[in-house]
């Protein structure tokens, strides 16, 4: 199979039939949103985590701005955490575990001029029946002014105990979240 021993990224990814996306789920969810009142900007919540008696909760934020697009050397970088659905519990009241991964795509290069954002995605499984399909339920896209490392390394903290969650990170760059936990 030229997918697995490849030689190219564009032999990587080659399909020999059908789509690699669920277009069909994929229109579905589209339309599901967008006749929902509010459509897709009921669903994105620029908010905060913090910790309230012993468990991690989030506060909107309605004034913070997230990174959308691709942005330029000169715009604000610091970005917010955009929340799409909050952590689902079982018939217990409980987060089941596995029901949600964290990806980080960690700071690579750690500079003053601070041209390396960090991006994080928390995905939803659908391992869990009951809890409804993969997909996203939050994301940050950023780099936080001061000490951005160590901010990004409290937001995974938080975001893993509001989520139930477990973190991968990237295998050459960690961005020093193994050494944080």
């Amino acid at each position: 199979d030229l997918t697995q021993y490849c030689k190219t990224p564009s032999e990587a990814f080659l399909i020999s039939k059908g789509s690699r996306f669920q277009t069909d789920q994929l229109y579905a969810r589209k339309s599901e949103i967008e006749s929902s009142r509010g459509g897709f900007e009921a669903l994105r919540v620029c908010g905060e985590l913090i910790d309230k008696d012993n468990e991690v909760v989030f506060v909107p934020k309605p004034e913070l701005e997230p990174i959308t697009s691709m942005i330029s050397l000169t715009q604000e970088k610091e970005g917010c955490l955009v929340r799409y659905e909050p952590p689902l519990k079982d018939v217990n009241g409980k987060i089941p575990e596995g029901a949600y991964i964290i990806s980080v795509d960690p700071i690579g290069i750690n500079t003053s001029s601070g041209e390396s954002l960090v991006a994080i995605i928390v995905f939803k499984t659908g391992e869990h029946v009951g809890l409804g399909d993969e997909k996203i339920v939050a994301t940050y896209y950023g780099r936080k002014k001061v000490n951005p490392q160590g901010y990004t390394h409290r937001l995974l903290l938080k975001l893993s105990k509001y989520y139930n969650a477990q973190i991968t990170v990237e295998n050459d760059r960690d961005g020093g979240i193994p050494q944080y936990f």
